[in-house]
This record gives C-alpha cells, structure tokens and sequence, in this order.
C-alpha cells in the first residue's frame, strides 16, 4: 500500500436516504404522524335539544294529521241535502294565473256557502238558480251542488291529496315517537323525560283543540243544525201561486232521475224545493204536479223511469 494513500484521512459517506429526506421534510412543515390524525368528532346534540325538536314535529304532524282527516271525511263521510239559491257567481283572478269560478248561494236555513265549480258549470249558472246543495255533517261545507240540469262538487284531486298529506303527516307523528322513546329518551336525563312527556300531551291538547275549534267555525257559517228555515233566507215572490210549479217541477226532474229510478227521498226534495220558490201553493198540489210530470216522462225527461214501491205517486 502506498503510504501517502494511508495517510489521507478516511472521509465519511455523505449519501443521504430517501426515508430520511421524508423524516426531514415533515419534520420542518409540521405534517409529521401526529397532523395527520383525523380531527376529534363533534359532541352528540344533548338530548334535550333533540327532544324539543321531535315534539315540534310531533304536534305539526299531528296537526296536519287531523286536518287531512276532516277533510277527507267531508269528502267520503255523510252528507245532508238542502235547498238552496245561487245568490252570486263570479271569477277569481289568481296572482301565478288560472282562474277560479266560485258560486255563491244561501241554503233554507240560512246556511250561507261558497264552492269552486268548473268554468261549464259557472257559464250555465246563474244567480236565482234553485239548487240542491250536499252539506258535510261533519263541517257543514258544501261538498256538492245539483242545479237545473248540472251538478259539481267532488273532485278526485282532493280526495287523494288529502290521502297522500294525510300518510306523510302519520308517518311524521310515528317517527317522533319512536326516534325519541327509543333513541333520545334513554340518554336523557329523570326530569328531562317527564318534561318531554307533558310536552308531548301539550302538543296533542293544542292541536285537538285548533282542530276543533276550526270545524266548529265551519258549522257556525254553514248554520247546521239550525230549528227552522231562517225569514228571508230564499228569495220568493209574494203571491206567488201553483201556476209555475209545472215548469218549475220539469226543471228539476233531470236531476233526480238520472240513475232511471225515482223514490220517495226524490220525489220529497223536488217538492221542497219547489215550494221554497212558490209559497202559495200546498204542499200536495206540488207532490200532485211531480207525479203528473212523472206520467209522461217523454215530456218531462226524456225517458222512462222506475218508481220505487214506496214511491208517493203509487195509487195515484
């Protein structure tokens, strides 16, 4: 070995691996092992506040549940018929177009009502038309109205969106129940449960009683249940005797005997309604002039009829 080479000092390798550029580099940007842990969660909403929420949803849905149930009921439930006379008709303007037709009118008992008919019904309405009018007894709105020659009322639309609101609202109500009995109220604290459940009940009182509250209002305008025809209530004109009652009676028959069967419910509301219009003559001259008119029903309908065995005109 050649001495001048073993006297040179021996210098130390000044390589540098890869892994410890990456040591140093996280080293100086601060992304070492302990920034890239993920960030602590969120704390848990305190079940108090989660149980305000469920009883908000819980007395809307509740509310909306028994509105969609009265109005599905005024629209399959009972009804009860009442004479009645168109009083105003008229044409809604709406803000994002369309209109709405609305008839006005002022049943035998003072009941006044207001409904949305079909632009055809409207063109052939007119004010002073007699009309039958089908009272929800329940509400007391008018969910139908027969006139001379045309009847409207009842639309598929509102049954079924009263159905579909009526489901949503059900499902919302048993939701809130049963996400915060099984849920909520378990972590939750001795008084923070009793307090929900007396929020609960406040809930259901309030919206019992708006409910009520609102058909009780519907009945006092449509003044169900009233003794007697309140004076005044239908137009009539004084003097008035039987020398109209067979046209009058003509009028209204189409409407009664469109399913070719006619009964004594029939025959009885023809004559009502007749008599609302003619003070001055009987009730059996009136019940006479159907029955005649009954006779020739080529004249008078158009076509033949079945009378009922407890029809009024048998053994006439």
């Amino acid at each position: 070995m050649n001495r001048d080479d073993s006297a040179q000092p021996v210098q130390a390798s000044t390589s540098t691996s890869i892994d410890d550029v990456l040591a140093a580099t996280a080293t100086a940007t601060g992304t070492g092992t302990e920034a890239e842990q993920p960030a602590p969660a969120a704390p848990p909403m305190p079940p108090g506040k989660q149980l305000s929420g469920l009883r908000v949803l819980f007395g809307v849905s509740l509310g909306v549940l028994l509105v969609a149930a009265v109005l599905l009921l005024d629209e399959v439930g009972p009804t009860v018929d009442r004479s009645a006379r168109i009083t105003e008709r008229y044409i809604e303007r709406q803000r994002k177009g369309g209109d709405d037709y609305v008839l006005e009118g002022r049943d035998d008992r003072g009941g006044v009502f207001e409904i949305d008919v079909r632009k055809k019904t409207h063109q052939r309405a007119r004010v002073g038309d007699q009309v039958v009018v089908s009272r929800s007894t329940l509400t007391g709105r008018v969910i139908v109205v027969d006139g001379p020659g045309w009847s409207d009322g009842k639309s598929s639309w509102r049954l079924w969106t009263s159905v579909v609101i009526g489901a949503l609202a059900l499902l919302g109500v048993v939701s809130a129940v049963r996400f915060s009995f099984r849920s909520v109220v378990p972590r939750a604290t001795p008084e923070q449960r009793r307090t929900h459940r007396s929020r609960l009940a406040m809930w259901g009182v309030a919206a019992l009683l708006v409910t009520t509250g609102w058909v009780l209002y519907e009945r006092s305008g449509a003044n169900v249940g009233a003794g007697g025809a309140a004076p005044g209530t239908v137009t009539t004109v004084a003097g008035d005797d039987c020398d109209q009652v067979d046209g009058r009676v003509r009028a209204w028959l189409p409407s009664i005997v469109a399913d070719g069967t006619v009964t004594e419910a029939d025959i009885s509301l023809v004559a009502g309604l007749v008599s609302a219009a003619s003070p001055g003559c009987g009730r059996s001259e009136i019940v006479a002039a159907v029955c005649s008119a009954l006779d020739s029903p080529s004249v008078a309908v158009g076509a033949e009829v079945v009378l009922f065995p407890s029809t009024l005109c048998l053994g006439r």
